[in-house]
């Protein structure tokens, strides 16, 4: 009790070109894809948090990775759940393990759980991950990085609306994992 558990990591690079990918469409031959051979977007990132407690995803589209930018998207989780003690499940990247990432969830009450080198996979964020890849940015073609932010937006919104709502009187000592 008063506690929630965060799952985070960052989705990207994503650039805007033209992706390889799979729809619905009248069967006929196929549209090329555009060149791209000037790149003025550059790269961007979609920083992501998932509520196991609820299902819910949420995150923030920043055009870096770096340690202020986990520190920023740590402050909006911090703000998310005030009064809750956090535990944030993420993997060994160099920014997590920063000494300003470690002394900021030391003086804000934030739990740091680390996924084991080469098992980024046990992170329950990346089968949302999965997901968002196969429904927004596969077969996309996004002009910038601000219809690319739009369309993670509303994926997320949707996502969010079908998502399992929990029931607060699960027990939560019950439930045990059976890890390989």
């Amino acid at each position: 009790p008063g506690s929630r558990v965060i799952s985070f990591d960052e989705f990207g690079p994503i650039t805007c070109e033209p992706q390889p990918g799979r729809g619905w469409a009248r069967r006929s031959h196929p549209r090329r894809r555009r060149g791209n051979y000037r790149k003025p977007h550059g790269v961007a990132y979609w920083l992501g948090w998932y509520d196991l407690a609820t299902d819910q995803l949420y995150g923030r589209f920043t055009r870096r990775k770096r340690i202020p930018d986990i520190l920023a998207a740590l402050r909006a989780i911090r703000r998310q759940f005030p009064g809750e003690h956090l535990y944030v499940i993420w993997d060994n990247w160099n920014a997590h393990r920063s000494k300003k990432v470690i002394q900021w969830a030391a003086r804000n009450g934030v739990g740091l759980a680390y996924t084991p080198n080469y098992a980024s996979w046990l992170n329950p964020i990346e089968c949302q991950f999965g997901e968002l890849d196969s429904f927004v940015i596969e077969g996309s073609d996004f002009a910038g990085h601000h219809e690319a932010a739009a369309a993670i937006r509303n994926f997320v919104r949707d996502r969010n609306r079908r998502a399992r709502h929990k029931t607060p009187h699960t027990n939560h000592n019950n439930i045990r994992a059976k890890v390989a």
